[in-house]
Order: C-alpha cells, then structure tokens, then sequence
C-alpha cells in the first residue's frame, strides 16, 4: 500500500509538471479522507503516509500551477456521495526558502 500512496504522489506530480509554455496547470488533488485511512501499513497510518507524499510532491510544483484540493469520505461514513471541493485551483503563493 505504501507503492501506492508514492504510485499516486508521482502520478500528481507528473501530471502537474506536463507544461507546455502556454499557461499556468490547474491540478487538483484529491484525498482519501475515509475511516479506512487510519488503517496502517507497517505501523503507520495510511492517511499519515499520504499526507507525507503530498508534501514531497507539493515541493517540486512550479508556483505558477493552479492547484487545488478535494477529499471525500471524510464528512459521512460510508458515503460515496460525501466528495467536497475544498479549495478550488488557484495559484499557490509561496514563501521563499529561509536562510
């Protein structure tokens, strides 16, 4: 399950690196919020894992990306319609690397 997460973390990445000179990506990420997150891999939490390869693919975005953020399941249990929009996309605005 851990491939997965990192699978999903490379496919995000890929797909917000695709440019092609013309204008900023829109991507939107989308989460896993379930109770079946809290399930673990190797003593970890899933969720946690995710979280962990959100923030590795977050950091090689170009800050000109449009990203935004969705999650689902985690509003009703059991629900495949509990999906929510978070943040829509929209340019990131970053802070520069402290010294």
């Amino acid at each position: 399950m851990a491939g997965l997460a990192r699978s999903v973390a490379a496919a995000i990445l890929l797909l917000s690196m695709t440019t092609f000179g013309f204008a900023a990506n829109k991507v939107i990420i989308i989460l896993d919020a379930s109770g079946s997150m809290w399930a673990q891999i190797d003593g970890k939490p899933k969720l946690e894992i995710a979280r962990e390869s959100l923030r590795t693919v977050l950091q090689s975005v170009p800050g000109d990306d449009e990203i935004g953020f969705m999650a689902y399941g985690h509003r009703q249990k059991g629900s495949c319609a509990d999906i929510e929009l978070i943040v829509p996309p929209q340019a990131r605005s970053r802070r520069p690397p402290t010294a």
